[in-house]
């Protein structure tokens, strides 16, 4: 069970910031995101990319505390996104920024 389960309503990454870490190559993608995102759409590392550097404040659904319980103890917190018709797919995905300025994408599917 989560040390902290509130929600917010903001995110706490800027989109700005997201797109900075990955035109700097500072992220890294999951296996799972990645093997998801071929299953549901047939799409490689980049277009995952691609469609996160496209999200808009629109798109941002909720966030809250890592679900990981060390990881709530450094104080990650998690931006979760729903865009609707992004490159025409319907995509659900959730990001944060480590303690070291990574962008993790740890999922990213269809809704």
């Amino acid at each position: 069970m989560p040390v902290n389960s509130k929600i917010y309503a903001t995110p706490k990454w800027p989109l700005v910031k997201i797109r900075e870490c990955i035109n700097r190559n500072k992220y890294e993608i999951s296996d799972k995101a990645t093997i998801c995102a071929i299953l549901h759409f047939s799409w490689t590392d980049n277009e995952i990319l691609r469609a996160i550097k496209a999200l808009k404040k629109v798109h941002f659904y909720k966030s809250e505390p890592h679900r990981d319980i060390d990881m709530q103890i450094f104080g990650i917190r998690v931006d979760y996104y729903k865009a609707i018709n992004l490159y025409g797919r319907n995509i659900y995905t959730h990001f944060h920024i480590d303690n070291n300025g990574i962008l993790q994408i740890e999922s990213f599917k269809e809704i």
